[in-house]
């Protein structure tokens, strides 16, 4: 499956496809996950890591008591 990114190199590359409904059998030959729902595909996102989790978790509560304290 032939990848592209207008967005240069280091982008996030989606997969180019023409318009037209794949099959199960188009599916099985895919890499990577995706998900195929009435012929269209769709890339499936790997879950964040814990570590990232973490990170996001500490920063929104330092925002909120930030704000909060700002009345």
């Amino acid at each position: 499956m032939e990848t592209k990114s207008k967005w240069g190199e280091g982008a996030v590359k989606t997969p180019e496809f023409p318009n037209h409904n794949y099959t199960y059998e188009d599916y099985l030959k895919w890499d990577g996950q995706w998900e195929l729902i009435d012929g269209v595909p769709y890339s499936m996102a790997p879950s964040p890591s814990f570590t990232h989790q973490y990170i996001i978790g500490e920063l929104y509560a330092a925002l909120r008591d930030y704000f909060q304290q700002q009345g």
